[in-house]
Order: C-alpha cells, then sequence, then structure tokens
C-alpha cells in the first residue's frame, strides 16, 4: 500500500514491477533517480556500490510499455542479471560473443516480436543494428550502465563507448523520442562531464551525485611483504569474522596460488577468473553466495553486479592503479550495512610498472606522427582477402616488424589515430561476410541446419547471395561464424570472411597526422595522476584518513572522519 507522502509516479505499477524483483518498494538511494526517470526527463547518476543502480532502469522496463536496451560492458556481469531475471519472470535477453545460436535467436525472436523486456548488449555490439532490429519492439529506454567507461579520464575507458551517443542520436530520428540515462558507482567531475559530452545528455537534464562514502567499511593499508592470511587475521582485529572475504588479484596466476595459500591455513578457498570454463565460473560463484567458500580469491572478473550483500572483507594483494577502481572493488564489502572491512598492500613497485605502460598506452605526439607517416606504404597494399586500397589487415605484432616500432607502441598510435579519425581499426562485428547458397534446405536433414538456411535464403539476392557484416549475421540474421562454418563442411553453402587478425581502414589521407596535441598530452598526464594519487594513498600521504582522502578525491568535501573509520589515523 502507498504512503500519503509517496511521490505520484510511485504508482501501483512501480510497486508491482519492485514486488515482482523481490523488493517491497525502491530503495531510498533510488527514489531520486526514477523520479527523474518516470517524469521523462535524461539523466546522469552516480550512485555508490550496493546503492541498486540496476533497479534504476530493471523498473522502468517492468512498470512501463517498452523495450530497455542496457549497455553493459562486461559479459559475466549481463549474464548474472540476465540470469536472476529471469527467475523472477522476467523476459529479459543478452547479445554478446558468449550466446549460444539458440540464445541469439529466441532474444532476436523476442525483441523482433516485442515480447522483451530488457535486452542486454555491449557498445561494440550495438554498432551493427539499425531500427529493423527492433521490429515490433518500442524501444523507451538507452540505459548506459558502468558509464565512465565513456570517458577517457575513466579508469576502465572502452573507445566503443565514444560512439555510443552518435549512435543514439542517430537511431533515435527513426525510434522516436527515447530516455537516455548514465549510471555508474564511481565518477569525478571530469568523468560526469565526458559523458554528458559523449551521450549528448542536455545541462538541463539531470545530476544525481551521491557520496562514494561507505560509512561501515573501515579501510586499511597493509605492508608490502605482508602475508594474505595476516592480512585476514588484521580484518579480524577491526571486526569479530571477517567472513566470507573477497581477495582481489591482479592475474590469473596470482589468485590460484592465493587459493592455495588459503586452503593449506584452513580455509575453505577457491578461486574465480575469466580463464575458467563457464560451468566452473558459475559453480565456484553460488557456492561463494551460499557460504561454502569462505575465501575466494579473485580477478577483477568477479564482483560487478554480482549479489553477495554479506561480504564482510575485500582484500587487495596489489592496489588497483585507480582510486576509481578501488572504490568499485572494495565497496563490494558490507553491502548490508554491517561492519566491514576493506585492506589493500602496499604494492608501489605494481603502479611503478603501471605508469611506465602509461607511457607506453600514450606516446607522445611526434612518435604518433612518426608512426602515421611509416604505416602509409601499407595502405598501398593488398594483402590477405580484405582488398583494397587504403585498407590493410595485419595484426600489430606484424606490423611492429614491419615497421620496427614496438608491439604496444603500436596498437597505442592505432587507438590513437582511431580516436582523431585517421584510420578505423574495424571492429569484429563490422568485419564483412560473404555467403553463397549452393544448396535448399530441404536437402538438409538436420532441424536447426534446414531453419538456418532456409533463414539465410530469404535474406539472399537472387544469385543466392548474402552479403553483410559479423554483426548483421549474428544480429539480423541469427546465426553466428561457427555454425556457417558447419553448413560449410556439408557443402551447403560457401563463405568468406576476414579472421580474427587486426583489419584497418585509412579514413584520411593527410600526409601529416595533424591532430589536438594537448587532448593527447592531458590524458596521458591525467592517467599518472591518478596513478600517484594511488601511491599517495598507500604511502600515507594523506592529510588526516584515507576515508577522507577518498572522498575529497571524488570531489566530497564533506570530510570521512566524521562519517566512518580508517584503520591507521581514526579513532
Amino acid at each position: 500500500m502507498r504512503r500519503p507522502e509517496d511521490p505520484t509516479w510511485l504508482d501501483d505499477d512501480v510497486i508491482g514491477a519492485c514486488n515482482r524483483l523481490g523488493w517491497p518498494r525502491p530503495r531510498d538511494a533510488q527514489m531520486e533517480v526514477l523520479e527523474a526517470i518516470f517524469t521523462k526527463r535524461q539523466l546522469i547518476a552516480v550512485l555508490p556500490t550496493s546503492a541498486g543502480k540496476s533497479g534504476c532502469y530493471q523498473i522502468p522496463a517492468l512498470a512501463r510499455p517498452g523495450l530497455v536496451v542496457v549497455v553493459s560492458p562486461l559479459v559475466a556481469l549481463m549474464a548474472d542479471q540476465v540470469e536472476r531475471l529471469k527467475e523472477h519472470g522476467v523476459a529479459a535477453f543478452q547479445l554478446n560473443s558468449h550466446c549460444s545460436v539458440t540464445e541469439k535467436r529466441n532474444a532476436l525472436s523476442a525483441i523482433s516480436e516485442g515480447k522483451a523486456d530488457l535486452v542486454y548488449m555491449s557498445p561494440e555490439r550495438m554498432q551493427g543494428i539499425d531500427k529493423t532490429f527492433f521490429g515490433k519492439s518500442k524501444v523507451q529506454m538507452f540505459a548506459i550502465d558502468e558509464a565512465h567507461c565513456i570517458s577517457e579520464w575513466g579508469h576502465d575507458f572502452r573507445p566503443a563507448y565514444l560512439r555510443i551517443g552518435a549512435f543514439i542520436a542517430k537511431l533515435s530520428k527513426s525510434l522516436g523520442d527515447v530516455q537516455t540515462i548514465a549510471l555508474t558507482a564511481t565518477a569525478t567531475g571530469e568523468v560526469i562531464d565526458e559523458i554528458a559530452k559523449v551521450l549528448h545528455i542536455e545541462e538541463e537534464a539531470v545530476r544525481i551525485i551521491k557520496t562514494p562514502d561507505r560509512p561501515n567499511i573501515t579501510y586499511g593499508v597493509a605492508g608490502f611483504q605482508t602475508s594474505l592470511v595476516r592480512m585476514i587475521d588484521n580484518a579480524r582485529t577491526v571486526i569479530d569474522d571477517p567472513l566470507p572475504c573477497l581477495v582481489y588479484g591482479s592475474t590469473r596466476k596470482t589468485v590460484e596460488a592465493a587459493s592455495v595459500v588459503l586452503e593449506r591455513a584452513g580455509y575453505k578457498a577457491d578461486f574465480y577468473h575469466a580463464g575458467m570454463s563457464k560451468e566452473d565460473r558459475t559453480r565456484v560463484q553460488n557456492s561463494f553466495i551460499h557460504g561454502e567458500i569462505e575465501v575466494l580469491s579473485a580477478t577483477c572478473a568477479f564482483g560487478m553486479g554480482i549479489d553477495h550483500a554479506g561480504i564482510r572483507s575485500v582484500i587487495h594483494l596489489e592496489m588497483p592503479t585507480s582510486l576509481e577502481a578501488y572504490m568499485q572493488e572494495s565497496g563490494r564489502a558490507g553491502r548490508d550495512g554491517a561492519q566491514s572491512v576493506a585492506i589493500c598492500r602496499a604494492t608501489t613497485d605494481t603502479l611503478e610498472t603501471a605508469a611506465g605502460l602509461t607511457s607506453l598506452a600514450w606516446p607522445t605526439p611526434k612518435k604518433v606522427r612518426e608512426f602515421w607517416h611509416a604505416l602509409q606504404p601499407e595502405f598501398r597494399s593488398l594483402p590477405g582477402k580484405w582488398e583494397g586500397e587504403g585498407k590493410v589487415q595485419k595484426t600489430c605484432a606484424e606490423l611492429s616488424i614491419d615497421l620496427s616500432i614496438d608491439e604496444r607502441q603500436v596498437a597505442a598510435c592505432l587507438r590513437i589515430l582511431d580516436m582523431e579519425g585517421f584510420l578505423k581499426v574495424v571492429p569484429y562485428q563490422d568485419r564483412p561476410v560473404v555467403v553463397k547458397l549452393l544448396s535448399s534446405h530441404k536437402n538438409l536433414k538436420g532441424r536447426k541446419q534446414r531453419e538456418v538456411l532456409d533463414n539465410l535464403e530469404r535474406h539472399s539476392d537472387l544469385d543466392g547471395e548474402i552479403k553483410g557484416s559479423v554483426a548483421f549475421f549474428s544480429n539480423v540474421i541469427g546465426v553466428d561464424l561457427a555454425f556457417l562454418r558447419k553448413l560449410n563442411a556439408r557443402q551447403a553453402l560457401r563463405f568468406q570472411w576476414v579472421d580474427k587478425c587486426q583489419m584497418i581502414e585509412r579514413l584520411r589521407d593527410d600526409a601529416v597526422a595533424d591532430f589536438n596535441e594537448d587532448r593527447i598530452k592531458s590524458i596521458r598526464a591525467r592517467s599518472l595522476m591518478r596513478i600517484e594519487s594511488c601511491k599517495d594513498y598507500i604511502k600515507f600521504k594523506v592529510s588526516t584518513c584515507r576515508r577522507d582522502y577518498l572522498l575529497r578525491y571524488f570531489g566530497d568535501m564533506t570530510g570521512g572522519s566524521s562519517l566512518g573509520r580508517c584503520c591507521q589515523h581514526c579513532p
């Protein structure tokens, strides 16, 4: 039942959507965001971990007619949310490289028939769709999750996110008035401004910036030689029981080794990383959530969107290279509001290494121009299957050998020249595919094979050819290249496509790469400054306490010492 003070938008449909998702009503942290959404305003919202960001687009998906398209950066995040939504009877789907042909076809069918509530996809995947992709579905909202990835100032920059705003603007002309919202847990003022610019969110749009502070978390730093077991013991001096505990390591080898150490120390332990099979990841994740694992060591592949509110401690074996990443990961402790601990090891050596890699990742403008000059003869060659003036198909390793330039420098220069519009590193989803049908679907025995070939026949021209991108075959026709290979082996068709070798297309034939030097210099300087901020955090170069330092970094001047505790400096 609604309370008298409830706003008018909090009607029975909204309450019903919450109930369907397993909540009695929206959380307090969601109310301001949902008010902006239900009054049909664009918004950027920065909500701390555990505030319920995903509910801010899941509730409207069920309370209002129309499809919600969620742009998400991680396959694991998509899979976890879709699985939980389906448990509540929600028509949610995902489209990514890990989906089977059946999953893709079910998703495409539901979207085309207007029967889907939510669809999750990566920004790279979005580039291959148009109005026809949605069929009978009316799109009500584009929700950009983990929106800090949009910004070149963000800690997890994804170049494909830069194209989202232009893509949505173009798509909205044919789809009608579509609401756009951007959500993240950590963002500085610079990142928020960049998000607004890229997504074409006007100045009058709503900006909801909540403090990232989690007063129930006690922060601490351990010496770089402190053992993992000792760090857990240190957590036990702050709270009675630091279990369940989530341990973050930077590499797969590190987290596997940590699991062995923990088991020898008597803990029920296991590890989790992206190199494991889907079945093993699901098994470990469920075991941790259900309390069968006391300490889980994992890479950053674990955690985003994982619904485990009772983690008591988060331990970092290495300090992340940005305070944004550290706040995201340490914030997975104490999502239920109970007292928790976050401790990181003072690993300045890894930060020094990161600083060196940053210099390689953002080379000087002079090096970028030298690379552009050296690359020109490559555009005049016609290697491989993807031929044409101004195009080249070579890996970074091959270009490194041909041009006598460090491979990491090659990748960095290509990224910058792509950002500045001199060339295009063609995404996998945009790579061309040509299919020639050699048989009728009636001649095939397998039901699935007949269905796929029948679908291909409906898209072919009079010569039995279908031309399109990888995304076209996957998103529109609903078949991936792996299945085309099977049909090719059965001589039902013949297809040509460019393999996963890097593809580069020249967009400008300028003799000199004349681009904005200040922009590149500022990105490089900002990246190094983020690393320096992490060094300051672990080297005790803070004024009062680490909590205060973290909050001031994110522009929250309320001061942390009055809100919570810090192991070293606060009483």
